[in-house]
Protein backbone atom coordinates (compact mmCIF):
# COMPACT_ATOMS: atom_id res chain seq x y z
CA UNK A 1 0.00 0.00 0.00
CA UNK A 2 1.46 3.84 -1.32
CA UNK A 3 -0.31 6.34 1.28
CA UNK A 4 -0.89 9.59 -1.10
CA UNK A 5 -3.29 12.46 -0.33
CA UNK A 6 -6.40 12.31 -1.70
CA UNK A 7 -6.24 14.99 -4.39
CA UNK A 8 -3.17 12.97 -6.09
CA UNK A 9 -5.79 9.99 -6.07
CA UNK A 10 -8.20 12.58 -7.21
CA UNK A 11 -5.74 13.24 -10.49
CA UNK A 12 -4.96 9.48 -11.47
CA UNK A 13 -8.30 8.10 -10.73
CA UNK A 14 -10.34 11.31 -12.34
CA UNK A 15 -12.54 11.15 -9.44
CA UNK A 16 -14.38 14.27 -8.58
CA UNK A 17 -14.87 12.98 -5.47
CA UNK A 18 -12.87 13.10 -2.08
CA UNK A 19 -11.77 9.56 -2.57
CA UNK A 20 -10.53 7.38 0.36
CA UNK A 21 -8.26 5.00 -1.74
CA UNK A 22 -7.47 4.03 -5.62
CA UNK A 23 -6.62 0.68 -7.39
CA UNK A 24 -5.01 0.89 -10.92
CA UNK A 25 -6.31 -1.38 -12.90
CA UNK A 26 -3.28 -1.32 -15.02
CA UNK A 27 -0.61 -1.97 -12.08
CA UNK A 28 -3.06 -3.46 -9.62
CA UNK A 29 -0.04 -4.41 -7.23
CA UNK A 30 0.09 -1.45 -6.10
CA UNK A 31 -2.66 0.26 -4.14
CA UNK A 32 -3.82 3.86 -2.54
CA UNK A 33 -4.92 5.18 0.81
CA UNK A 34 -4.86 8.51 0.95
CA UNK A 35 -2.74 10.10 3.81
CA UNK A 36 -5.13 12.80 4.61
CA UNK A 37 -8.19 10.66 5.07
CA UNK A 38 -5.88 8.42 7.15
CA UNK A 39 -4.60 11.25 9.32
CA UNK A 40 -8.56 12.24 9.99
CA UNK A 41 -10.30 8.73 10.39
CA UNK A 42 -9.79 5.67 12.88
CA UNK A 43 -7.64 3.21 12.07
CA UNK A 44 -10.85 0.69 12.00
CA UNK A 45 -11.58 3.33 8.87
CA UNK A 46 -8.36 3.36 6.92
CA UNK A 47 -8.25 -0.91 7.50
CA UNK A 48 -11.75 -1.17 6.12
CA UNK A 49 -10.23 1.37 3.00
CA UNK A 50 -7.40 -0.78 2.38
CA UNK A 51 -9.68 -3.93 2.96
CA UNK A 52 -11.75 -2.34 0.01
CA UNK A 53 -8.66 -1.29 -2.27
CA UNK A 54 -7.21 -4.84 -1.69
CA UNK A 55 -10.47 -6.28 -3.44
CA UNK A 56 -9.90 -4.33 -5.98
CA UNK A 57 -6.36 -5.24 -6.66
CA UNK A 58 -7.26 -8.96 -6.03
CA UNK A 59 -9.87 -9.04 -8.76
CA UNK A 60 -7.42 -6.79 -11.41
CA UNK A 61 -4.88 -9.01 -10.61
CA UNK A 62 -6.88 -12.31 -11.26
CA UNK A 63 -8.70 -10.42 -14.31
CA UNK A 64 -4.99 -9.95 -15.85
CA UNK A 65 -3.88 -13.99 -15.10
CA UNK A 66 -7.53 -15.37 -16.41
CA UNK A 67 -7.52 -13.33 -19.59
CA UNK A 68 -11.03 -12.32 -18.60
CA UNK A 69 -13.29 -10.31 -15.90
CA UNK A 70 -13.49 -11.64 -12.56
CA UNK A 71 -14.57 -9.06 -10.81
CA UNK A 72 -17.35 -9.58 -8.10
CA UNK A 73 -19.84 -6.91 -6.92
CA UNK A 74 -21.28 -6.63 -3.38
CA UNK A 75 -24.32 -8.19 -2.88
CA UNK A 76 -26.44 -5.71 -1.25
CA UNK A 77 -28.40 -3.29 -3.06
CA UNK A 78 -27.53 -0.20 -1.55
CA UNK A 79 -23.72 -1.08 -1.41
CA UNK A 80 -24.15 -1.82 -4.88
CA UNK A 81 -25.38 1.29 -6.00
CA UNK A 82 -23.05 3.12 -3.86
CA UNK A 83 -19.96 1.22 -5.55
CA UNK A 84 -20.03 -1.08 -7.84
CA UNK A 85 -16.16 -2.49 -7.95
CA UNK A 86 -14.71 -5.41 -6.52
CA UNK A 87 -13.27 -3.72 -3.24
CA UNK A 88 -16.87 -3.14 -2.15
CA UNK A 89 -17.86 -6.93 -2.32
CA UNK A 90 -14.85 -7.45 -0.31
CA UNK A 91 -15.60 -5.04 1.78
CA UNK A 92 -19.12 -5.73 2.64
CA UNK A 93 -17.49 -10.00 3.18
CA UNK A 94 -15.36 -8.50 5.82
CA UNK A 95 -17.57 -6.20 7.62
CA UNK A 96 -21.35 -7.20 6.81
CA UNK A 97 -20.96 -3.37 5.23
CA UNK A 98 -19.28 -0.47 4.21
CA UNK A 99 -17.27 1.28 7.37
CA UNK A 100 -17.92 5.32 7.86
CA UNK A 101 -17.45 7.05 11.03
CA UNK A 102 -19.64 9.94 11.86
CA UNK A 103 -18.52 13.77 13.33
CA UNK A 104 -17.82 11.92 16.59
CA UNK A 105 -15.24 9.76 15.25
CA UNK A 106 -18.06 6.56 16.05
CA UNK A 107 -16.82 4.07 13.51
CA UNK A 108 -20.22 2.26 12.10
CA UNK A 109 -20.74 -0.58 9.45
CA UNK A 110 -23.56 0.15 7.36
CA UNK A 111 -25.42 -1.48 4.51
CA UNK A 112 -27.19 1.74 3.75
CA UNK A 113 -24.19 4.27 2.75
CA UNK A 114 -26.52 6.87 1.23
CA UNK A 115 -27.93 7.23 4.33
CA UNK A 116 -25.29 7.78 6.59
CA UNK A 117 -24.53 9.80 9.52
Amino acid sequence: MTAVDSSYIRGISGRDVRPGGYTNPKDPTRNYVASDVAQSYSFEVVRAAWVHELGNSIAHIVSQFAGKDMTVKAKNANLLAWDGDSGMALEECVYGGTVGQDAQGNVFVTTNPSGRR
